[in-house]
């Protein structure tokens, strides 16, 4: 499905937060993804709306810049989320995002886009276990939540059980990925026109 420019509203929130010496590649895939998702000819995000979050050190730090994107939120945008950085399933399968040493819970982020009238939203995570964050039956295996409201949804780049891994070349391999097939999907589009993500 296509629209034209100039009948799009669309948003990203991309946030690298703070995670010590482990992960080298956060920073860097942040602002590619960032720089794609805001360029005119390509992501198409409004870039003065758009926000990018470069060590983002704890949970109230990332949630005072997810209020700001989300103050007086218009039900027509769709917002793009990519976070690249440490998540962890904490106590009773509850999946977190890692801030600097906090977590916040990613049913805290899903309960504020509800709040907020988000009904189009694509979320990235780039986060070890990501997979959780789509739900977790009582057995370990993986389900669509219905914490996760219909027109959100969730890209992980991995299973509940897995780790994502940084290349030699100080980029993450799943973010490589992203970026390799948002530049050829976006190539591919009928100029004049956006591309509808999912």
């Amino acid at each position: 499905m296509s629209n034209t420019v100039s009948d799009t509203k669309r948003i990203a929130f991309v946030v690298a937060p703070l995670t010590g010496d482990e992960l080298q590649a956060t920073r860097r895939d942040a602002a590619i993804v960032y720089s794609i998702l805001t360029d005119p000819q390509l992501g198409m995000c409004h870039k003065s709306k758009s926000k990018l979050i470069h060590e983002c050190s704890n949970r109230d730090n990332f949630q005072s810049e997810l209020t700001s994107v989300l103050k007086d939120w218009d039900s027509q945008t769709q917002l793009i989320i990519y976070f690249s950085g440490h998540g962890e399933v904490a106590n009773k399968n509850k999946y977190c995002l890692k801030i600097g040493e906090t977590k916040y819970p990613f049913s805290n982020l899903i309960s504020e886009l509800e709040i907020a009238g988000v009904n189009r939203a694509i979320i990235i995570l780039d986060t070890c276990h990501s997979g959780a964050a789509i739900g977790i039956k009582k057995d370990g295996s993986s389900l669509i939540s219905e914490e996760v409201p219909q027109g959100i949804a969730i890209i992980a780049s991995s299973k509940q059980t897995q780790l994502s891994y940084e290349l030699q070349d100080g980029s993450a391999d799943f973010s490589r990925d992203v970026e390799k097939e948002m530049r050829f999907a976006i190539s591919q589009r009928e100029p004049n026109t956006i591309l509808c993500y999912i």
